[in-house]
């Protein structure tokens, strides 16, 4: 657990899954973040690799490490959202990173809007062929349109967003019934009722 006195600012959730190639390139961009209240929560979803002896041998007291057998995403996800400690939650997957100043641009971002339950960034997809690897920058979705443009299809991919933990707790966190779009679906029960915040930087990769 957290091992300051009062909850960070933000919870991390990190699902793991045979997430030992890419594992230290994602901690280490939380690690460098310039916002550094923070709590990293890394679940073990049954890796079969060394995934856990990697978590395990990190001395970060700003980690902790949730084991489970494999569930699926979801689930994991789940599970560190019911230990997660800080205001807002961002979800950052093991083959993932962000800017150095991710974490201070949507901080910054949802605490300027008390009303709104969530901030969104843009994102580049790295080693993707087609033109697919070019960076995004999302328009802005508060708009008297915004339901159906989000029901459209997934507007932002998970790790570039920013949630209050009380939205995510409202919406129920994710269904572990759902195969793929579990974050789509979980966008949609948190954005479409309140408002949500525009960042128009590239952040997350």
């Amino acid at each position: 657990m957290h091992q300051n006195t009062r909850p960070p600012i933000v919870s991390i959730v990190m699902p793991c899954y045979n997430a030992a190639p890419h594992l230290s390139m994602s901690i280490d961009s939380i690690q460098a973040q310039t916002f550094n209240d923070w709590e990293l929560i890394a679940v073990d979803d049954g890796s079969t690799d060394d995934t856990r002896l990697r978590l395990n041998a990190l001395t970060d007291p700003r980690i902790s490490v949730h084991t489970q057998r494999n569930q699926g995403v979801s689930a994991a996800r789940n599970a560190g959202l019911k230990v997660a400690q800080g205001g807002y939650v961002a979800f950052l997957d093991a083959d993932d990173t962000w800017t150095p100043d991710f974490l201070a641009h949507m901080v910054k971002a949802l605490a300027a809007r008390p009303d709104a339950a969530l901030a969104y960034c843009g994102w580049q997809n790295l080693g993707v062929e087609g033109g697919r690897g070019a960076p995004f920058v999302p328009p802005e979705y508060e708009t008297p349109d915004k339901a159906t443009t989000l029901f459209s299809g997934c507007r932002w991919p998970i790790h570039a967003a920013l949630t209050r933990r009380s939205a995510l707790r409202d919406a129920g966190g994710f269904s572990p019934a759902l195969k793929n779009a579990e974050h789509f679906h979980l966008w949609l029960k948190i954005a479409i009722p309140a408002p949500i915040v525009r960042v128009p930087h590239v952040l997350a990769f």
